[in-house]
């Protein structure tokens, strides 16, 4: 009897940590940044898979319109400042009011201080377009308040368009459905489009619906939007002024824009640094739709279950002291055995289950945590033998 509980006290202790580290790796997924080195193993992970069909994004379903060359100057208290042109803007929000479109996200700044003559007319067309549309608001992160927008009215169609970065991750790399004070962009297409929602539960449980799901996700990023022109000389985008008034009728471009979603924005100078490139701000938030469509952000049970074996046989190797780093007799030097052996058999099992499903999995805490475990049974032994 008392072998069998020798034999099983260490099973269930190693299923039980298992179990509370991967509760804190899943805490930490869902915050606006990644953690640690992350980065650099997600983003050597999606150099290998990122042209996979499964990783590429459907661009049938979506019209990129570039505002970048439609501007015109305000004056503000900072002095002229260029804008979107608005009369551009309304006259194609006009133009396409009455085609099937699916949504419009209008990737521009409405913000008072930035007033011109067409924005009591141009705030009337947005609001007589209905539901099927999201404008752009943005968090002051100095005052910890919204920027006010031009027209109180716009605030029902508003979402954030705003992305956190840290003093050792000063690029965007993870996109925050729920963000600080409100909806992203893309979670509040994913709202009115697909008429579900992302909703938060006792301070930390993210759910879709009945799915568990993540609050935080690494985005795909599979093509350099930066350059209006692809590989096989297609057209990323179109511009509003030249482009679409010069190729197209406005009937065949209403019927080009059929059941799409119409996402305008400036491709050509709001570019944001990211592990592909600078990227327009307007295709990373379609890029997070995206990815709330292909069900990335919800968590596999199959892969927590994998974790949860893998853990568990680690936490056990290394509680009986069947582990390489035991061999090493020097303590520091076992620490950074344990770190490589630890890291390499997570990395391994991370990007296998990242190819299956794209489940982004965080191995940065659990490899230390391993790795300051089996320092603390080294320690205890020497304490033993004393």
């Amino acid at each position: 009897m008392k072998r069998f509980k020798g034999f099983i006290k260490p099973i269930l202790h190693s299923i039980a940590a298992a179990f509370v580290l991967l509760f804190i790796c899943y805490l930490l997924n869902n915050i606006p940044y990644p953690f640690g080195t992350d980065t650099g193993l997600y983003t050597f992970k999606e150099s290998i898979v990122r042209n996979s069909k499964k990783r590429l994004p459907n661009y049938d379903n979506v019209v990129f319109v570039n505002t970048g060359y439609d501007v015109q100057l305000v004056e503000t208290d900072n002095g002229m400042e260029k804008i979107t042109d608005r009369n551009s803007l309304l006259r194609f929000l006009r133009d396409v009011e009455y085609s099937d479109y699916k949504h419009i996200f209008i990737d521009i700044r409405f913000e008072k201080g930035l007033v011109t003559a067409t924005d009591t007319v141009l705030v009337a067309q947005i609001n007589r377009m209905g539901d099927r549309i999201t404008v752009a608001k943005h968090l002051n992160y100095d005052t910890g308040k919204d920027y006010e927008l031009i027209d109180p009215s716009l605030l029902d169609k508003a979402a954030y368009c705003d992305y956190t970065y840290s003093l050792y991750n000063t690029s965007f790399s993870c996109y925050q459905f729920n963000q600080k004070k409100g909806p992203s962009a893309a979670l509040d297409m994913y709202n009115k489009i697909n008429k579900r929602n992302i909703k938060r539960y006792l301070g930390f449980l993210y759910m879709d619906g009945w799915a568990l799901c993540q609050n935080s996700l690494f985005l795909s990023v599979s093509d350099n939007f930066s350059i209006q022109e692809s590989q096989n000389h297609s057209a990323r985008y179109l511009n509003l002024g030249t482009d679409i008034y010069d190729w197209y009728t406005i009937d065949l471009f209403k019927e080009y824009c059929n059941n799409k979603i119409i996402c305008i924005g400036d491709f050509a100078f709001d570019l944001h640094d990211t592990y592909y490139g600078k990227q327009p701000g307007t295709y990373l938030h379609w890029l997070a739709y995206d990815s709330l469509c292909k069900k990335r952000h919800t968590v596999s049970f199959l892969a927590f279950f994998l974790l949860l074996i893998l853990y568990s046989l680690l936490f056990y190797c290394k509680t009986i002291r069947f582990d390489l780093s035991h061999r090493v007799k020097n303590h520091f030097l076992s620490f950074a055995v344990s770190l490589v052996s630890s890291g390499l058999i997570l990395s391994v099992t991370c990007f296998i289950i990242y190819w299956i499903n794209g489940m982004v999995i965080s191995i940065f805490l659990p490899t230390i945590v391993f790795a300051i475990y089996d320092l603390v049974i080294k320690y205890l032994d020497d304490d033993k033998r004393k």
